[in-house]
């Protein structure tokens, strides 16, 4: 019993002090992006899906701070995505040199 309360008041001071979301989210689109097929056309249109909740908006759009969030976590789906495709061709074509 004293252990969970010893767990729980370290999750309190985590959850008051950090924004502890963004990284789980962080953690998520990683890992989904691992599973996602590889981007050939880097031209083409991507998307990532996310959640606008009522405290994200002010003055009737999304508060700044959220978009670049969004746009983050789209960057890091990218990026994993490219990084992946790039060491999955590099696996299965290795270079002659």
């Amino acid at each position: 019993m004293e252990m969970l309360l010893w767990v729980l008041g370290v999750l309190l001071l985590l959850f008051s002090s950090l924004d502890v979301w963004y990284f789980v989210r962080a953690a998520v689109t990683v890992v989904r992006a691992w599973f996602q097929k590889p981007v050939w056309d880097v031209l083409g249109e991507q998307s990532v899906s996310g959640r606008v909740l009522l405290h994200d908006i002010d003055l009737g759009h999304m508060n700044n701070a959220r978009y670049l969030r969004e746009c983050d976590f789209a960057r890091l789906d990218g990026s994993q995505e490219a990084e992946f495709s790039v060491s999955f061709n590099v696996f299965l074509y290795p270079s002659s040199s």
